[in-house]
């Protein structure tokens, strides 16, 4: 699945240094996000690393705490951390490299440093060339995970079977 990205007009968004292709862009980026559900957490990056965050909805704003000023420009890596697994990464970057769509599980990280395991939906917005070069994500699904490292489950420890063994005088 991909989404084509036309368009023409351009609204004013202070993109002053921004490639001609993305100034072009932005205003099918705006409409793509915009047409979707807007209480669904969702992100438009640049599909080329370091995938910066070009546009970012309310909906996700209010999931990861972050204000959209601080996330655009960005990449996407801020809301990476240790428990963000390297390996979907790899595999979500070479989807995109690719151009596929592709839906993962990846533990992410809001502005407080809270982790947060999600379900993400990429899909590549092609532009007039068939080309990816912008992609949507879409947080369909999550679940925050408490932070406290002593709320974690501990290991459980091997018990000697003597001390555990009821005595039975039957």
């Amino acid at each position: 699945m991909s989404l084509f990205l036309g368009g023409s007009a351009q609204p004013e968004l202070g993109l002053a240094g921004a490639s001609s292709h993305l100034q072009a862009t932005v205003p099918t980026l705006l409409q793509a996000l915009s047409a979707s559900e807007s209480t669904v957490p969702q992100l438009i990056i640049e599909s080329a690393s370091p995938c910066k965050i070009l546009l970012a909805n309310h909906a996700w704003c209010a999931l990861t705490g972050y204000a959209s000023e601080e996330v655009v420009g960005q990449s996407v890596s801020v809301t990476h951390g240790p428990l963000t697994c390297r390996e979907t990464l790899s595999a979500l970057g070479l989807a995109m490299v690719a151009g596929h769509s592709l839906q993962v599980m990846l533990v992410c990280y809001g502005k407080t440093g809270r982790p947060c395991l999600t379900s993400i939906a990429a899909v590549p917005l092609l532009d007039s060339a068939g080309r990816p070069s912008f992609f949507q994500w879409t947080i369909s699904g999550f679940v925050m995970l408490d932070q406290d490292a002593s709320a974690a489950p501990q290991p459980r420890q091997r018990r000697d079977r003597k001390s555990t063994r009821l005595n039975s005088s039957h």
